[in-house]
């Protein structure tokens, strides 16, 4: 199928013939051992690569199947380790696409740019290895687009991990949509918009520049968002978040997560206001520098707003609130809260935990810190402290809604 069982003088014969023809359609160029193959505006071309020795022969021919603009990594039924497939579409194909195979391959784009200034060329770089780490193969490609073809670059690059532990790189400013698999993954986005989905396993994915959006899907991940406006989802398991710098939205989902807005790096000029939601879990969310808002949602959560204005909420469960640095606001919401103010003026506003005319004590931490803050005053415990400026008690509701206030 797909040409895997033609005679092979024949696919060398129709080799030279398409290499002979002028080039107005795509390129395909196997690096090891120079050799060139030509598509002039064919359907498809399917190339089945060397598996160990990158000077073996390549074999050559055509088919029809239905996507264009494909390499497949396929494994083979017989002594063979690795076969290749490069399909080379129509004129109106608009997306390349790499599907990665049940071994643990190494997937590389390693360059992008303009042929005949309407055209991409890049290269792709091939490798798959065994369970124990070694090397069954290794392929470079180079893919041209020759004239009046319409460029990859309108449609992201897709590049499919399947089974194994892949690691999928894109070194270009291509687009790339990346998905892992089922097994721990390591997917790295390139300069420009990068959908990346780890999908099971423990996976590790960098957004890198551009403003991406990331799924660490099912497991335990770590997820960076780095430079840009990124979206990241860890979604099950217990995950490890980083925005990175400018204004990131972070959802920890299921499960105990650790979210940090940036990088971990504390500058107050590189971050930008994120925004956080811990989802169900006892999460650690971690603001950082920028003016955050940070949503605790259920569970027992610790949330720090560290440098820059900052909103808080506290959610469901017993939360540990920091505002730290900059003029924050903090709404404990359900649960009995511990609220810190920190540095600066603050507002915070434990919030009811039963009918304020209740005798049942749910009663909150308030500790002002240094600053002139404000506390709403919902049967909470009152710490006033710091010097200067005094602090403001509003006092809420009806009834027996006593707060226990020290102030020094």
């Amino acid at each position: 199928m797909f040409g895997r069982n033609q005679n092979a003088k024949s696919a060398k014969s129709a080799a030279r013939k398409f290499a002979s023809k002028r080039n107005t359609g795509f390129t395909i160029e196997l690096l090891e051992d120079r050799r060139l193959m030509a598509a002039d505006m064919m359907t498809n071309m399917a190339f089945v690569g060397p598996v160990q020795q990158p000077s073996a022969s390549a074999t050559v021919a055509t088919s029809s199947f239905a996507d264009p603009n494909m390499i497949f990594l396929l494994p083979m039924a017989d002594t063979v380790l690795d076969a290749k497939w490069v399909q080379i579409g129509t004129s109106n194909a608009r997306q390349f696409v790499i599907d990665g195979s049940d071994q643990n391959d190494v997937i590389t784009i390693e360059s992008y740019g303009n042929y005949y200034s309407t055209g991409p060329t890049f290269t792709v770089k091939l490798e798959r290895f065994d369970v124990n780490g070694a090397l069954l193969s290794s392929q470079r490609l180079n893919v041209s687009a020759g004239r009046g073809v319409v460029p990859y670059s309108t449609q992201p690059l897709l590049v499919l991990g399947r089974d194994g532990a892949d690691r999928i790189t894109n070194l270009t400013s291509m687009s790339m949509t990346a998905v892992g698999g089922n097994q721990n993954d390591t997917l790295i986005g390139g300069s420009a918009y990068d959908a990346l989905y780890g999908e099971n396993g423990a996976d590790t994915i960098y957004g890198e520049g551009g403003s991406d959006n990331i799924n660490g899907g099912a497991d335990n991940d770590s997820l960076f968002g780095g430079a840009g406006f990124d979206t990241v989802y860890g979604e099950g398991g217990d995950d490890r978040i980083w925005g990175g710098a400018d204004s990131d939205r972070l959802y920890g989902g299921a499960n105990n997560d650790t979210i940090h807005g940036d990088n971990g790096v504390w500058d107050f000029y590189a971050d930008f206001a994120d925004t956080i939601y811990g989802g169900d879990g006892e999460d650690w969310l971690d603001g950082e520098s920028g003016a955050d808002n940070i949503y605790g949602e259920a569970g027992h959560d610790v949330i720090l707003g560290s440098f820059g204005n900052d909103l808080l909420y506290g959610g469901g469960g017993n939360d540990y609130m920091y505002g730290e640095h900059g003029n924050d606001r903090i709404f404990g919401q359900d649960g009995i809260d511990y609220l810190f103010g920190g540095d600066h003026n603050d507002y915070l506003d434990g919030g009811y935990k039963t009918d304020p005319n209740s005798s049942i004590n749910q009663a909150d931490v308030l500790y002002g810190g240094a600053g002139k803050d404000t506390f709403a005053r919902h049967r909470s415990t009152i710490l006033g402290v710091g010097s200067g400026d005094p602090d403001i008690f509003a006092d809420y509701g009806s009834g027996d809604s006593t707060d226990n206030i020290f102030h020094w």
